[in-house]
């Protein structure tokens, strides 16, 4: 994720830290006075990305990863990404598919592969979900292992078991006419 930078006007930043400062008190100047000239302030190093602390997988290894979760066979023989897939095709206005990353700890270890999507037709950044379905990853990255969530258990399940659950998803998220989507 970026980092968000905020500027302020000067005046803005003395105002703020004028308030923030007990006993200061907020003067006009006089028509008289003559300016002092501001203090130079030399700015704070910004702390850099330490590339040495972020250990994230290879990215053939993350492909490897999200390929496994992708051609995991669900109950009814579909592979998942045929899951998915068919969920968008059949229900274009209530699911689309994002993303299906790698999630890592804050250590940098990978702890899961997730599918992030969105539930009706905003589909706004916000309105992403990517906590409801997905897999852990096992310590050796040798398996994976599905949530204990009913997103995740209805897509292991099938295509008709993944449909009722968009459904159920979609009249939870949107309401039964779909006027909140």
């Amino acid at each position: 994720m970026g980092q968000v930078s905020i500027r302020f006007p000067i005046a803005a930043m003395a105002g703020l830290l004028c308030l923030a400062l007990s006993g200061c008190q907020k003067s006009s100047p006089s028509v008289n006075a003559t300016p002092e000239p501001a203090p130079v302030a030399t700015p704070a190093p910004v702390a850099e990305s330490a590339p040495a602390t972020v250990n994230h997988l290879p990215p053939a290894e993350e492909k490897r990863l999200t390929d496994m979760a992708k051609s995991r066979r669900a109950g009814d023989g579909a592979a998942i990404a045929e899951v998915l897939q068919y969920a968008e095709q059949h229900r274009p206005d209530k699911f689309k598919v994002a993303t299906i990353d790698v999630d890592y700890a804050r250590d940098s270890t990978p702890t899961a592969v997730t599918v992030c999507y969105w539930i009706g037709n905003k589909r706004l950044d916000g309105d992403l979900d990517c906590k409801s379905i997905g897999w852990d990853i096992s310590a050796d990255k040798a398996g994976l292992k599905p949530y204990a969530v009913a997103a995740t258990q209805a897509l292991e399940g099938g295509r008709d078991s993944f449909l009722r659950s968009v459904d159920q998803m979609y009249a939870k998220s949107c309401g039964a006419d779909g006027k909140l989507c």
